[in-house]
């Protein structure tokens, strides 16, 4: 058993690191070779910022999750991929799109123009905007109340759920031509970054890339619209729908060094969960999230819910963590960062997110205690936080507005 670990290891450290090269488009690429089974990975991310109207990046990504993609119309390139044995995803948020593959290495041709097809040859007509949209109203009183509350308040902080509505009202008066302008300046080369890892050598992913990719851009782009800025929202969400009571505060981490976020989401992760009997507290903090602090109560609990909520935030905020806290969180950090090649696709997405350029390796290495405690300060600040209150009632509503996180906007 220890033989074979030292031996996978071994293959491991002795595997080709990240190798890069771009095309005349300003499409970036990354391979990382693996020879050792016939198969690739494939992740293509496409990142801007600002949108014309609040929730039009995700509905575009709704059209282009669903409608047709070149020759095909959804169901036949769904049959595609499932003859040629091809996984494939993709992911709409606000400022990013992303498609990832995995095929074996006799697909990888078929593979590769189905994807491009998908990236830069989507198919959608106004009819079909037009019935998204209806959907998308629909989908506005779907669900419970808790549903609706949870996507509002992470939509505000830029972390839609996956099929979130866009805001009501955002898509009044969205003509199909607004979309496909939209389409055009966003979804360019220049802006996106291809990912492969597996059973290619360095000249095999150039000529691969180059023949399915090659004529992507780089035409000019139609100018930017002014941006809408989305409509204010209230800074404290309530949901009151009765059973286990929870009190969410979130604020967006846009600001915050990554290299310290990848440590600070370690050390949040690593705090105590449970605060006393019937109170539970929760952390999250991940590459592009926002930071989410929850405190959940149980029939017992329901009445110190704000006290201990506002003590979790302000211990944080004041006391911070220790530098042998730091150095542990550190080690952890690398270990998974190590372990990286046995996990493939978390592989993939961490090549997309940069996080292993041997420069971005020396800034976690030189993060210093003072620049963690300071970027948690920074992020608990009171003014800043957005708050959720779920499953209620109305003396809690009071306890939260009178600790000055309201005045509270019902979800009903």
């Amino acid at each position: 058993m220890r033989a074979a670990l030292f031996l996978t290891c071994a293959a491991l450290a002795a595997a080709p690191g990240p190798q890069t090269f771009s095309l005349p488009s300003g499409l970036k690429c990354v391979l990382l070779e693996n020879h050792d089974q016939p198969l690739l990975r494939v992740e293509l991310a496409t990142r801007w910022q600002g949108e014309p109207k609040p929730g039009m990046a995700v509905f575009l990504g709704q059209l282009m999750g669903s409608g047709g993609v070149g020759a095909f119309t959804r169901a036949e390139f769904n049959r595609a991929l499932d003859d040629q044995g091809i996984t494939f995803g993709f992911q709409a948020r606000p400022g990013l799109f992303r498609w990832t593959l995995a095929t074996d290495s006799r697909s990888q041709e078929p593979a590769m123009e189905l994807l491009a097809d998908a990236v830069f040859r989507p198919v959608f007509d106004p009819q079909a905007v037009a019935a998204l949209r209806q959907a998308d109203g629909q989908r506005l009183t779907a669900g419970t109340a808790a549903d609706r509350g949870r996507a509002r308040f992470l939509g505000a902080l830029g972390d839609p759920p996956g099929e979130a509505p866009a805001p009501r009202g955002a898509l009044e008066g969205l003509e199909f031509a607004d979309l496909q302008g939209f389409r055009q300046r966003v979804l360019r080369p220049e802006h996106s970054m291809l990912v492969l890892h597996g059973d290619l050598s360095l000249s095999q992913a150039k000529e691969l890339v180059f023949l399915h990719f090659g004529l992507w851009g780089p035409a000019s782009a139609p100018p930017a619209g002014a941006a809408v800025p989305p409509p204010a929202e209230p800074r404290l969400l309530e949901v009151l729908e009765g059973g286990e009571a929870e009190l969410w505060a979130g604020r967006t981490s846009d600001g915050c060094d990554p290299a310290v976020r990848e440590l600070l989401a370690d050390l949040l992760e690593q705090l105590p969960r449970v605060l006393s009997p019937g109170l539970v507290r929760e952390f999250s903090l991940g590459p592009g999230q926002p930071l989410l602090v929850k405190v959940k109560a149980g029939a017992a609990g329901k009445d110190g819910l704000v006290a201990a909520f506002l003590e979790t935030l302000g211990t944080l905020r004041t006391r911070g963590f220790t530098g042998r806290d730091l150095e542990r969180a550190r080690t952890r950090w690398n270990a998974r960062i190590g372990a990286l090649p046995l996990h493939p696709q978390d592989l993939v997405r961490r090549l997309e997110e940069g996080v292993l350029d041997p420069a971005f390796r020396r800034r976690v290495e030189a993060v210093s205690l003072a620049d963690v405690n300071a970027a948690l300060a920074a992020l608990l600040a009171p003014a800043d936080l957005r708050f959720l209150l779920l499953g209620g009632d109305a003396a809690l509503v009071q306890k939260a507005e009178d600790a000055g996180l309201g005045p509270a906007v019902a979800i009903n």
